[in-house]
Parts: structure tokens; sequence; C-alpha cells
């Protein structure tokens, strides 16, 4: 337990700025980290082969890839939203509300919620990618498609592995950290300083869900993301144990991992790309009922947790 709190005084404005000044040092830490590691592993050309889509098939770029990507989750988000925490309560799991409360039962809850959730952020991203931006703005259209396909392109060189050890890395890199890293910075942190600063808890939920889905960098893939930090924020709102949305978070990325993966070992017929895709209608309509009846579950069993402290 902490009995200094030196965060503990300043208004949320200050904090938001003191947690985006650690965020960034700790993201550039990481960044030169991850540099390192690779020249002593790889030696000093890994650091440029990194950086070509070209080599992304190349065993020993994927390698160096995902060192960096875990380093940066693990040292980049993951570690200045614990040491905010620890500066700014006495106790940080009580801060960040990593509680005990129902939480087998929300938790099972949760990941339902998520997996019957799935034709509907299917649907949320197909609409998404119709989205076209004005004549003027052209210019920018072209750059987001050209960081979509580079995404595109990172993201199959993760999930290129039929071998259950690079399985085993892509559940931890892909699933473990960003759910425990993103929902601890978003939802931990973030959703309860902008929800101070603004006085309503639901606004907080909304912006920090708004930053969660531009953070990605992928335009085409907003939509259904922004959906999903709603989803988060209010499970968090509602249950007041970051546990929950944690679970819902690693679910649906674990989701992409394990299809990925059972399609390239041929066990199944689509790919991660394909997860929640259908044309049937009814099928969209009875998730989002169904996705709806499981929210309305949550907020009935609302604990009634003050986030604002």
């Amino acid at each position: 337990m902490f009995r200094i709190r030196p965060l503990a005084g300043f208004k949320p404005f200050t904090q938001i700025i003191i947690f985006t000044g650690i965020l960034g040092s700790c993201l550039l830490f990481s960044s030169l980290l991850g540099i390192l590691l690779l020249m002593v592993i790889y030696g000093p050309d890994s650091v440029a082969a990194v950086s070509n889509p070209s080599l992304y098939s190349t065993p020993s770029v994927i390698a160096s890839l995902k060192i960096i990507q875990i380093v940066n989750q693990a040292f980049g988000l993951l570690f200045p939203a614990v040491l905010f925490a620890l500066f700014a309560s006495r106790n940080p799991g009580k801060y960040l509300r990593f509680g005990t409360r129902q939480w087998p039962v929300m938790m099972i809850a949760s990941a339902s919620l998520i997996v019957t959730a799935q034709p509907v952020i299917g649907w949320l991203g197909e609409m998404n990618a119709r989205l076209v931006l004005p004549e003027s703005l052209s210019g920018l259209e072209t750059w987001l498609e050209n960081s979509e396909q580079q995404a595109a392109r990172l993201t199959e060189a993760f999930l290129s592995t039929t071998t259950y050890t690079g399985l085993a890395v892509n559940v931890l890199m892909i699933g473990i950290l960003p759910a425990l890293a993103e929902e601890i910075v978003f939802r931990g942190v973030l959703q309860r300083l902008f929800g101070k600063l603004v006085g309503n808890m639901h606004w907080g939920i909304i912006i920090s869900a708004i930053i969660f889905a531009g953070i990605h960098l992928q335009f085409y893939g907003f939509l259904p993301r922004f959906a999903l930090g709603l989803v988060f924020g209010y499970l968090f709102l509602w249950t007041g144990n970051l546990w929950i949305p944690i679970t819902a978070h690693f679910i649906n990325n674990l989701l992409s991992v394990s299809t990925e993966f059972l399609f390239r070992k041929g066990l199944i017929g689509i790919d991660s790309t394909e997860l929640g895709n259908t044309g049937n209608i009814f099928l969209i309509v009875a998730a989002f009922i169904i996705s709806g009846l499981l929210l309305f579950w949550f907020q009935r069993k609302r604990s009634g947790a003050d986030l604002h402290d």
C-alpha cells in the first residue's frame, strides 16, 4: 500500500496531461528497448528489416516484429498505466477496480456477449468499409488505405503460424497483453479521468472509446472498434470490475487468433478476416437482440460502484 499519493490532489485535466506524458515517455523507451533487443539477438540489419513489408514472410523478421510488439505492449502501455495507478492511489488495485465481486459469473457472461456479438461486429466492419471520404480528402483517403494495407500485412505476418508454440506466442501477444494493457489504459485510467473531467461517466466512456478506436490508425476498422470500446466501457461502469472488460477484450482477440490458426491448419474453412461476416440479416438481427439482452442483464446487475474516486 502507498501512503503518499502525489497525483491524488491534481485536477482531472492535469492528471490526463501527466498520464499522457508518462505514456509517451514509456512508448519511446519501449521502442528503443525493442530496437536494442533486436540488435543484440539478430544484429543491426534486423532494425531495417522490420520496416520493410516485403520481408514480412521471413521467419526472423516475423520474430523481430513480435518482439517489438510484446515489448511495446508491456513497457509502452501496461507499465505506464500501472505506474500511474501507483502514484494516484494508496491502493492501486482498488483504483483500477480489480475486484472479485461476482466475477466468475460476469466473466462467463462477458465472454458469451462477445461471442454472440460477432455477426454485429462483422456487420459494422462491412458498413465501415463502405464509407467514402469527400473528393477534397482524396489524399487522406489514399493515406488511410495504404495504412490499412500495411496493418493488414503486419497482422498477416503475426498470424502466419501453424505451430502450437507460435499459437501460444500469439495468444500472449494478441490476446492477453492487449486485453490487460489497453483495458487498464482506456478503461481503468482514461475513462475515469475523462468522466471526471466532463462530470459525466457516459461521456467518459464515449471519449475513451473514440481514442481507443482511433489509436489503432485503421480507419476502416473504426466503427467496430468504437462499438467494442463502448461495450467494454459500459461493462466496466456497470460491474465496477476491470476484469470483466479485460475478459471480453481477451475473448474478442482470442477468437481471431484461434480462427486463423485453425484455418491455417486446414480444420475450418474461414479465416480471421471472415470471422463474424455474414449476409444473413436474420442472424445479424438475432445477434443484435441477444447481445442487447446480455447488456441489459449487466445493467440490471449494476454494482453501483463509484468510478469517480
